[in-house]
Parts: structure tokens; C-alpha cells; sequence
């Protein structure tokens, strides 16, 4: 069952929630996702800019580009979050056959495999950091921003999802 408020994961674990955004209009898309430990606590950040086809192209990105930051910075004990029940079951399945986005789903099955962490849906609700910072990677230039510590725009949110306050979903 997909959660609707955050909740953070054991102690000991990290959860990383990622999400997608596009925009029709222009192709344009985003890709954001927040690492916390157990108290709720920002461990690290990511948001960056593409083009894509759709918003599932975009959601799967998001999974990846978390996945190849795990590997990179040797992190265990990760759960993933995303609000895509569609890139979450493509991921998560066998062979995607003919998907657009087949070279990129199997590289996040490997990653998912060589790195160990478990990737689940949970409703957009308990996701608004990671949809803050997808938007946010929509609106600038960079294909990758890795971000060490919370900007001020996102602190609001996690106060929020700490203290489990339901959030306006626009």
C-alpha cells in the first residue's frame, strides 16, 4: 500500500524520494530527489534539467540519476520512494521489452542489483520535497545539481514532513 504522508525510514536506513516533472509544451523536464536519514534529517540533494517524451521518461530518469549518486557515493541502507507507480513497476519488472526508455529502465535494474536498495510507490502526498526539487530542475539549465546541504526554498517541506502536516498539493 503506497503511503501518504512521509514517514522516515529505520534507523540505520536512508530514504531517498525522487521525482519527475515535465512539460508538454517544450519537452522540457526535471528530476529532483532528497536523501534523509531516520530523524527526517537532509543528508544530500539533486535536481537537473532535460528533455523527455513524457512524465514516465522523466520519473525513470529521476530513479537513475538516484541510483548512479548511490553508487557513486558508496551509500547502503537506502530505500527509493516515487510517486510514479508507473516507473516504479517498470523498474521493479522483468524485461521492458520495447519501452522508449529500455536502455535506461534495464541500467536502473543493474544499479538497482549492484547497489541493493528497495524502490517502492508512494503517493504524491508524502513526496513534496522531491517534487519541489524536480521543479526546480525544470526552471534552470544544468542537467545535474548535486546539493550537500537543504536550499531555503525546500526547508519549509521538510518541517512539514517532519511534523507530518498535510501539504497543499497545487
Amino acid at each position: 500500500m503506497a503511503l501518504s504522508k512521509w514517514v522516515p525510514p529505520n534507523a540505520g536506513n536512508i530514504k531517498l524520494n525522487v521525482d519527475g516533472c515535465w512539460y508538454n509544451a517544450e519537452r522540457n523536464a526535471g528530476i529532483g530527489g532528497i536523501f534523509r536519514d531516520n530523524h527526517g534529517t537532509w543528508t544530500l540533494g539533486f535536481y537537473g534539467t532535460m528533455k523527455a517524451e513524457s512524465s514516465t521518461e522523466a520519473e525513470i530518469w529521476s530513479i537513475y540519476r538516484g541510483l548512479t549518486i548511490i553508487l557513486e557515493r558508496g551509500l547502503a541502507n537506502v530505500d527509493i520512494e516515487s510517486d510514479s507507480p508507473v516507473a516504479v513497476n517498470i523498474i521493479n519488472a522483468g524485461n521492458p521489452g520495447n519501452h522508449p526508455q529500455s536502455i535506461i529502465i534495464n541500467d536502473a535494474k543493474m544499479l538497482l542489483l549492484q547497489t541493493g536498495p528497495t524502490l517502492t510507490h508512494i503517493f504524491r502526498a508524502a513526496n513534496q520535497c522531491a517534487n519541489h526539487l524536480a521543479r526546480m530542475g525544470a526552471e534552470q539549465n544544468d542537467s545535474l545539481v548535486v546539493l550537500e546541504q537543504a536550499l531555503i526554498s525546500i526547508r519549509e517541506f521538510l518541517l512539514r514532513d517532519c511534523l507530518n502536516i498535510r501539504q497543499n498539493l497545487d
